[in-house]
């Protein structure tokens, strides 16, 4: 089996917020087996879900590590040679539902009347606004015949999409159902676009655009087989106005869609190995990034 790679490719935060409709950022998958150590790789661009190769000198100050989560909690990922973005892991993965995870380090954007400055805005002499810039991403994926609930687990981002059906199983034409959650809350009537590879260059189409119900759920269609793209943006006020106005949340989940005439394909991922159940992992980043069980609950964010 090839060696297991993970892509996971990010929008830089280098711009004003129009980029976001241009540009995405993801995790991915391609292949995962228990015979060869995986690599991680931390790319971005609009290429899905291919991506570009990120340069040492961006990535460094501007995004957190990949972070790799499975049965037996947090795997540890090495530098991968001289290139900053790319991590491995020491060992092939078992048998085992695993999340792998990316996020931007804290992004700010303060415009003058001239300038843009990457500050927040009490740093900035005659700031006029100021938005911060949140990107987190994931996926899902299993290493053996999927099996358990693990993937309704939360990784604590403040915005997230949360399969309720298991990803290893969508399949096309098929509803594959997420919940949307921010702030830990359900989010209803939030807006999730979704998109397979190879749609669009500059991922600027949707295959699928939906909003959710009152409890955040929301069935994804995706109308071909392959690698889909979903995902949903927040804006809200920030939480200390003398340091930034407005906070722009983005969350992204890949998934696979098998083909409708092969409903017993192995899913991408996956080997014949049983999954083993899933313990959550303990503290992943300050206090964040905790799996957690998604239950319902009322209520939700405007």
């Amino acid at each position: 089996m090839k060696k297991a790679i993970f892509v996971l490719v990010l929008l830089v935060s280098a711009g004003a917020a129009a980029r976001l409709s241009a540009a995405d950022y993801w995790a991915w998958v391609p292949e995962a087996g228990p015979d060869k150590p995986a690599t991680a790789i931390f790319g971005y661009g609009t290429d899905f879900p291919k991506g570009d190769p990120i340069k040492d000198s961006v990535f460094v100050g501007n995004f957190l590590p990949v972070r790799l989560f499975g049965p037996t909690g947090e795997i540890p990922l090495a530098v991968d040679g001289l290139e900053a973005w790319v991590f491995s892991t020491a060992e092939p993965l078992p048998g085992g539902k695993y999340f792998a995870s990316v996020e931007n380090q804290p992004s700010y954007w303060t415009r003058t009347a001239t300038d843009q400055v990457h500050k927040p805005k009490n740093e900035v002499p005659n700031a006029v606004s100021c938005n911060q810039f949140s990107y987190v991403g994931k996926y899902v994926f299993s290493v053996g015949t999927p099996a358990g609930e693990d993937h309704k687990k939360l990784l604590g981002h403040k915005l997230e999409i949360v399969p309720q059906s298991d990803p290893s199983l969508a399949e096309e034409g098929k509803p594959f159902k997420v919940q949307v959650i921010y702030d830990w809350k359900p989010f209803p009537k939030a807006e999730i676009n979704a998109f397979p590879a190879g749609m669009t260059k500059d991922n600027s189409s949707y295959g699928f655009s939906a909003r959710t119900d009152d409890e955040g759920m929301v069935d994804i269609i995706p109308l071909k087989a392959g690698v889909w793209l979903a995902k949903v943006i927040k804006s809200d006020d920030h939480a200390d106005p003398a340091v930034c106005d407005k906070v722009q949340y983005y969350s992204s989940l890949t998934f696979v869609a098998k083909p409708e005439s092969s409903p017993g394909a192995a899913p991408s991922g996956g080997t014949d190995s049983p999954a083993a159940a899933a313990e959550p992992p303990g503290d992943a980043t300050s206090g964040q990034n905790t799996l957690r069980e998604a239950e319902p609950r009322t209520g939700g964010a405007g």
